[in-house]
């Protein structure tokens, strides 16, 4: 089964810090996302494309060993008649690429 969580996370976490928090709470995956790069183009009329992307690593819990990477990346059009800022790209782009890791 795989969980996926996604979180509104500022702080860094260290590696093997994640590895033996997954490993304690019984999982033999620690599934660690970074936000690569991020433009909210401010408004709908502004032209600037939205863009969010994403890498995530999946570790060994025992070893913390990298296991699988996976990327993503996603933009907006250039102009939308909606305000949607890219926040609207984490959640079906991270779950794409966390789903790709074990493909």
């Amino acid at each position: 089964m795989l969980r996926v969580m996604i979180s509104k996370q500022i702080n860094q976490v260290k590696v093997d810090d994640a590895c033996a928090y997954a490993r304690q709470k019984g999982a033999a995956i620690a599934v660690i996302g970074v936000v690569t790069e991020w433009l909210d183009g401010a408004t709908q009329w502004s032209g600037t494309v939205d863009v969010a992307s994403v890498i995530v690593n999946a570790y060994d819990t025992e070893n913390c060993k990298l296991i699988s990477t996976a990327s993503g990346r996603q933009n907006g059009q250039r102009f939308t008649f909606v305000n949607a800022p890219a926040t609207r790209f984490m959640r079906p782009l991270s779950q794409e690429v966390v789903k790709s890791l074990f493909e």
